[in-house]
C-alpha cells in the first residue's frame, strides 16, 4: 500500500451563494446561512494483483498464486474554496481558511488510518490466495481480481464512513461561533 503525495489547491472563484449550493446542510444550520469556504477532496485508488501459474498438462492440473498486490491511495485535486466576498475581510478570510484547513488535516490523518487499515484487510485477503489448483486459470484470475475489488470496496466504504464522523465533528455551532466571535468586524 503506497500513499501518494498531493498538493492542496486555493480556489477563491466562487461566491458565497455558489458555495452554500455545494455545502452538505447540516440539521443544526439556520436556513439562512451561506458558506464562506469549503474544503473538498475524493479519495482515488488503484490496484494491481499479479499471478503466478503453471499451466497443467494431460495428467497435472492448473496451478495459480498471487504473487503481489499494489495498492495506490490519494486524494483528487483536493481543494479549499475561499468564498470571493472574503477579499474585504481579511480576518473572516484567516479564520474561515484554518477552519478548512482542520478538514484537510483531518484528510491527511484519515489517509494513514486508511492505509494501515488497508494493509490489514490486504494481508488477511492474500492468506486465503495460496497456490491452489484450477481448471480455467482466466476464469479463476478473474474472480480473484473482483473479490480484492469487493474486499477494497469494503475497506474504503469503512473509511468513508469514519472520515465522514470526523469532518462532521470539526463543523459544530461553537467552531463557527468561535468563527464569527475572532472577527467582530466582519
Amino acid at each position: 500500500v503506497k500513499v501518494v503525495p498531493w498538493q492542496i489547491r486555493y480556489d477563491y472563484n466562487h461566491s458565497q451563494a455558489e458555495l452554500s449550493a455545494l455545502v452538505q446542510r447540516q440539521n443544526w444550520l439556520s436556513a439562512g446561512h451561506s458558506a464562506r469556504g469549503l474544503y473538498n477532496a475524493e479519495l482515488m485508488h488503484r490496484h494491481l494483483i499479479e499471478f503466478d501459474e503453471s499451466i497443467g498438462g494431460w495428467t497435472a492440473p492448473n496451478c495459480l498464486a498471487v504473487s503481489r498486490v499494489a495498492l495506490e491511495l490519494t486524494y483528487f485535486e483536493p481543494t479549499i474554496y475561499l468564498a470571493k466576498e472574503l477579499q474585504w475581510a481579511r480576518c473572516v478570510a484567516i479564520e474561515v481558511r484554518n477552519h478548512e484547513q482542520k478538514h484537510a488535516r483531518v484528510d491527511r490523518d484519515m489517509m494513514e488510518w486508511l492505509s494501515q487499515l488497508m494493509r490489514g484487510e490486504l494481508t488477511k485477503w492474500l492468506a486465503l490466495r495460496g497456490a491452489r489448483e484450477v481448471s480455467d486459470i482466466d476464469a479463476a484470475k478473474a474472480r480473484d481480481v473482483q473479490d480484492l475489488e469487493r474486499a477494497i470496496a469494503r475497506t474504503v466504504q469503512l473509511f468513508v464512513d469514519e472520515r465522514n464522523k470526523r469532518q462532521l465533528a470539526i463543523d459544530t455551532p461553537q467552531e463557527y461561533a468561535r468563527i464569527e466571535a475572532a472577527c467582530p468586524n466582519n
